[in-house]
């Protein structure tokens, strides 16, 4: 830390009018941040300027080091800065995957909802709807939901698209892994499980933006997607529980397109990822 100090002074002789506040930087631990904040470092580009040696030296800052440097470049640029690329194997391409669990007061955690596509433009659904299972009921927007009777038979038809291929299926962070495990059929998950892919892992490994969060609204909508209605998962259940106990298929419609443009998210974050990579 000895050297810190030193390039503080320095950077504050040479600073840029424009900066950034060091608060801004995503996944930066609060014992990193007092640190620095007592070196007088707090800004993006005092943070960037400094070598990864030089960041190994703060408490909370180690194996990430690399990874906050790029990201504070990021936002001094005003670009994506790039980590890694990915392998042969990733670029074949693969399918996408988002669920919804019972997450509001009163909710079990077992999912209600799961979307998946294997391309833009053709997102299936299946629903946990006891009363309907076995119909296909199609949506005033012309999706078309499956309707189950249990959250295990949720996967049924997942398996069913899936299988015809072996390719990745990529979800956003391990919480739709988790939920495999802990809810599909024993074959179902063992056939599913080892493609379970996180896309959020792939991208944060691969490349940084100028950007707070790195969740699939954030990272998603910085690429320009835009979510139909509205971005909530909470609303989405709330909807989704309401249409059960009113039939009202207008409820059901915001639920699903909800599903659906989490599961399109995926798909502009996996294209972009693909387009832009450095060869």
């Amino acid at each position: 830390m000895d050297q810190i100090p030193r390039i503080m002074r320095f950077q504050k002789a040479n600073q840029s009018p424009k900066t950034t506040d060091l608060a801004a930087l995503p996944r930066l631990s609060r014992r990193a941040r007092a640190e620095l904040r007592q070196a007088g470092i707090v800004t993006m580009e005092q943070f960037a300027a400094l070598s990864i040696a030089e960041l190994q030296q703060i408490k909370g800052i180690k194996t990430t080091a690399a990874a906050l440097k790029a990201n504070a470049q990021a936002f001094v640029d005003n670009r994506p800065v790039w980590l890694a690329t990915l392998s042969e194997t990733r670029c074949a391409g693969g399918w996408t995957l988002d669920l919804e669990t019972a997450s509001l007061p009163g909710g079990d955690g077992s999912p209600w909802c799961i979307g998946w596509s294997v391309g833009q433009g053709n997102t299936q659904i299946a629903l946990l709807a006891p009363e309907k299972d076995g119909q296909t009921l199609e949506l005033p927007d012309g999706q078309k939901v499956i309707c189950v009777d249990r959250p295990a038979a949720l996967w049924e038809p997942v398996y069913a698209s899936a299988v015809a291929d072996d390719k990745p299926i990529y979800h956003w962070t391990g919480f739709d892994r988790h939920i495999l495990r802990a809810s599909a059929p024993d074959p179902i998950r063992a056939a599913l499980d080892s493609r379970m892919t996180d896309l959020h892992h792939l991208f944060t490994h691969a490349v940084r933006l100028p950007v707070r969060s790195y969740s699939i609204k954030v990272v998603a909508a910085h690429f320009g997607f835009a979510w139909s209605g509205y971005q909530e998962w909470w609303r989405a259940e709330t909807d989704y529980r309401r249409w059960l106990i009113t039939g009202d298929i207008r409820l059901l419609a915001q639920a699903c397109a909800y599903q659906r443009d989490d599961v399109l998210a995926l798909q502009v974050v996996w294209d972009w990822l693909l387009a832009n990579q450095p060869l």
